[in-house]
């Protein structure tokens, strides 16, 4: 499938004549059945962001929330956000604003867990097996940083930066917060 719309109002009226059907029948893939409608779309957006845009020396990883009013079973419930119900996603993006590489939360991952693996370590992890060896310096909040993820990252020539909450798992005694 090859897809080629320039200027915003061709792409909004491509956007308008999109039909999403449930296609083949993939029984017992569960995390594939949710994302199923839009897999294949979702699938050439990811690799044509990384084929075609060599990232900077400067990355992060953040998660963003898109509004969504149908019915999905990934869709999240966050009470601090404005938008409580709406499907989260986590991105990979250059210092420009540029989104490297995305991945669809959709809900707690049991495979990661049965390998000792955070959830959020997976993800990082996921995220960033495309640019690792480069020398890229990751930045992200404390939701995701952890000691065990900045060393595994490290010896993948993946350097981080970014804030830690003081109680989390694996971080030295003295940087503990004291209560």
């Amino acid at each position: 499938m090859t897809l080629i719309v320039t200027g915003t109002k061709n792409f909004t009226s491509f956007v308008t004549y999109i039909l999403v059907t449930t296609g083949m029948n993939l029984i017992g893939q569960t995390k594939i059945l949710r994302l199923r409608k839009i897999r294949d779309l979702f699938e050439i957006l990811t690799s044509t962001f990384s084929n075609f845009y060599n990232p900077s020396e400067n990355l992060a990883v953040d998660e963003f929330v898109v509004s969504f009013k149908g019915r999905v079973i990934f869709k999240q419930y966050i009470p601090k956000k404005r938008k409580r119900f709406d499907i989260k996603i986590f991105k990979l993006c250059d210092s420009t604003g540029y989104t490297y590489d995305m991945k669809v939360y959709m809900g707690k991952d049991r495979q990661h867990t049965a390998q000792h693996l955070t959830a959020t370590r997976a993800t990082v992890t996921e995220l960033t097996w495309k640019i690792e060896g480069r020398g890229h310096t990751l930045y992200m909040d404390n939701f995701f940083s952890s000691p065990e993820l900045f060393d595994d990252l490290a010896n993948k020539r993946v350097y981080c930066c970014g804030t830690v909450r003081p109680n989390r798992r694996g971080m030295p005694q003295d940087r503990r917060r004291q209560n």
